[in-house]
């Protein structure tokens, strides 16, 4: 019993050890939101939508929440907190409208493709996906209006609202009309034809129920406001044109005022009950030339106030404007720091304001007048590096802790222009950056710029150190027409007319910041380059070719000529082989025999354009970037080990952390992800053969412990089954 006992011990300590130290928990919440599968973190947001911008304040006080629209999909944040709470798998979503029910517990989203989604806020689960009725709109004659024919030509929905009580779904269509549906079935209820818009002259439709749900207010920018019975689906009142459209429309929160906004800046307050026009607040004559920029209309929980945006043609700014309902006059005028508003809308305490900005949301606090917090868009360039230790992830200008996702405390400033690649160097203290024409060189463990390369005459997309970090190889390649910047502080941007259609492969000492050598001048377009083991050779991707030079004399040992274009090319830990990416299929090269063997891949009747390859540090796997999926295979079988599938967009960088287990991708989606590679190999650790190692194995040689002899338990063969082989297993659970 006291064998057992301390045996037990002995497990749960080493389990607490390797608890703290597993990097996978240690991530923080807003990294793990949402994830998919196989993945252990996600870095950056990526752009916010940009499509037909919008977001959405949940009306739900108990459980206040924004939805942000985003290029991966739907974010959805704690209103209180700013924190992601989750994000509604859409890659490439397109929103062009969106809201949330009355009681907050569904999401309604429009998209460009004419799709409307129907999201359960609580589970993030799509409920339901509505296909609209195509129509087309064309003139009667007879009837003297128009008239709808449905069609395959229908667009999309520029607007969606909730009837009160959540059983309705309006959508307003860009072709003029308005459909009703079922909003907890789908079920298709009836259209409303009276907005005279033709396929040619698309409508930003806007529609909107009153308080009670038994009308339904439309506009239409180049059209009148109609006033619709929801039950008959009769059109009871069409209030006169405004004159510069109807950008928007809202109702109060008593039901019993309608605002209307025009794009003059111009708000006209109407009677609910009889149609009346009310009162109309006309721009004092300071903001005479300000104009509105297609942002909502909204009024505060209480009524009292109305918020509109609009911009000064001459001074340039922007500022939300804050109107008193009973007088008419503007009560307050906020301005931020953001050059575009796009919407805006209340909390529904009416303390707060969201505005969505072409910066991100900022959250306006309505009492002090002051922002209180932003929600900002994270876009992470696409082009990444691990540390030779596996500890940093180079993303662009940033540096991040690998095991937690924190930015380390300091970044790389400096960089104009788009990165090409990044690499580090095998001793960890150097990190290359190819911007445009040139390569920076950065001092890792103090985060300063040490050198800028400058010899190339055309845009370098690779950069790679030698084993030895001694020496930096960049590679280049022509583009027509040539922007060169004449020194890296300025932006200022030269065309070079001359017609070069080669690339250009260039040696750096790194200690002295001289060129050494230039390689194939002219030869080729240069893709990609991969140093072997012991710095005697280079492989270089140039065109449809991958060359073999000799990394001294820069002479050309071998040369195997592929079918497309080669975009990506790495070596093997061995340097016994090479494996290649390129535009149609991923290919392993005998440097030897020269002998290729092709890895199956699917590619969905597209061109893949496989942007990456890259070795697993033991050289059992290989990784590759195809479209927005990440591809690992067996080596020595050829076989398939698994997809990553995620990203909503291509991936352009693969690379595997020091021991193999992690593998990050780097997209232009604006996002990376952190994936656990899980290889099923045998190992010693894995005391009951079955492919993984976990707390049975461990359990297993606990059972043995003291026993001496040839026993499988004994890990480590030292003759005895003791700490040191728990030790062994409990470290390997993250290899299996």
């Amino acid at each position: 019993m006291k064998i057992k006992t301390t045996t037990s011990l002995l497990i749960f300590s080493i389990l607490a050890t390797l608890s703290l130290s597993n990097g996978f928990a240690q991530y923080a919440p807003h990294m793990q939101v949402g994830l998919p599968e196989g993945a252990i973190a996600r870095l950056g947001t990526g752009p916010f939508n940009d499509f037909r911008p919008t977001f959405a304040y949940s009306p739900n006080a108990k459980n206040p929440q924004l939805a942000v629209p985003g290029l991966i999909g739907i974010w959805l944040y704690d209103a209180e907190t700013l924190q992601a709470r989750d994000l509604l798998s859409k890659p490439y979503p397109n929103v062009v409208s969106m809201n949330y029910s009355p009681d907050g517990n569904t999401l309604v989203t429009g998209y460009y493709d004419g799709n409307i989604d129907l999201w359960d806020v609580a589970t993030g689960e799509l409920r339901k996906t509505i296909t609209p009725h195509p129509s087309i709109a064309y003139w009667d004659e007879s009837a003297g209006h128009w008239r709808h024919n449905f069609s395959r030509f229908r667009r999309f929905a520029t607007s969606v609202s909730f009837s009160p009580d959540g059983t309705i779904l309006a959508a307003g269509i860009d072709n003029g009309t308005i459909e009703f549906w079922n909003a907890t079935t789908g079920e298709f209820h009836k259209i409303l034809d009276g907005h005279h818009e033709t396929i040619d002259n698309p409508a930003e439709m806007g529609v909107s129920f009153s308080n009670d749900g038994t009308t339904l207010a439309s506009t239409s920018k180049y059209s009148e406001v109609h006033l619709w019975d929801v039950a008959t689906g009769k059109l009871r009142k069409t209030l006169g044109r405004q004159s510069g459209g109807t950008e928007s429309v809202s109702f109060s929160p008593d039901g019993n005022t309608m605002a209307t906004y025009n794009s003059y800046g111009t708000i006209h307050l109407w009677n609910v009950a009889t149609y009346e026009l009310i009162q109309t607040f006309e721009k004092p004559v300071e903001l005479i030339d300000q104009i509105n920029l297609n942002a909502n209309i909204t009024f505060s929980p209480d009524g009292s106030t109305i918020v509109t945006y609009s911009h000064n043609t001459i001074s340039r700014k922007r500022a939300l404007y804050l109107w008193d309902v009973p007088t008419g006059t503007i009560r307050d005028i906020l301005n931020g720091p953001y050059s575009c508003v796009e919407h805006m809308s209340y909390s529904p305490d009416g303390n707060t304001l969201a505005v969505l900005t072409n910066q991100g949301v900022f959250i306006w606090d309505v009492i002090k007048r002051e922002i209180r917090d932003r929600i900002k868009e994270e876009i992470l360039n696409p082009h990444s590096a691990i540390s030779p230790d596996g500890e940093t992830l180079a993303t662009g200008h940033l540096l991040w802790d690998i095991s937690i996702g924190a930015i380390r405390n300091y970044s790389l400033e400096g960089h104009i222009g788009f990165i090409r690649d990044v690499s580090f160097s095998p001793d960890g203290k150097s990190l290359a950056i190819a911007v445009y024409n040139w390569v920076y060189l950065w001092d890792v463990p103090t985060g300063t710029l040490r050198n800028i390369f400058k010899g190339h005459t055309d845009t370098v997309m690779s950069v790679e150190f030698s084993p030895d970090s001694s020496t930096v190889a960049s590679g280049s390649v022509y583009f027509q027409p040539d922007y060169l910047l004449t020194e890296p502080a300025t932006s200022t941007l030269n065309t070079n007319m001359e017609q070069k259609k080669k690339g250009e492969l260039l040696l750096w000492d790194v200690s002295t910041g001289q060129q050494k050598n230039n390689f194939m001048k002219h030869v080729g377009n240069v893709y990609s380059i991969s140093f072997n083991f012991d710095n005697s050779y280079l492989a270089v991707a140039s065109d449809n070719n991958v060359y073999l030079l000799d990394a001294v004399t820069g002479e050309t040992s071998k040369f195997f000529p592929n079918p497309g274009n080669v975009y990506s090319v790495s070596f093997s830990p061995d340097g016994n082989s090479i494996a290649t990416g390129s535009d149609d299929k991923v290919r392993l090269w005998d440097i030897t025999t020269g002998t290729i063997r092709t890895f199956d891949t699917i590619f969905n009747d597209h061109t893949p354009n496989i942007r990456s390859v890259k070795f697993s540090p033991d050289g059992r796997t290989l990784a590759a970037s195809i479209y927005n999926t990440v591809h690992l295979w067996d080596i020595a079988t050829s076989d398939t080990i698994t997809v990553f599938k995620g990203h909503a967009a291509d991936v352009y960088r693969v690379n595997f952390n020091d021991d193999g287990t992690i593998l990050a991708s780097g997209s232009i989606d604006g996002t990376l992800l952190l994936w656990e590679v899980r290889v099923s190999k045998q190992l010693k650790e894995d005391i009951n053969d079955d492919s993984v190692v976990n707390i049975q194995d461990l359990v297993l040689v606990a059972a043995q412990f003291g026993q001496t002899g040839d026993n499988k338990e004994d890990v480590n063969g030292d003759g005895v089954v003791n700490i040191k082989d728990l030790v062994l297993v409990a470290a390997a659970f993250r290899k299996d």
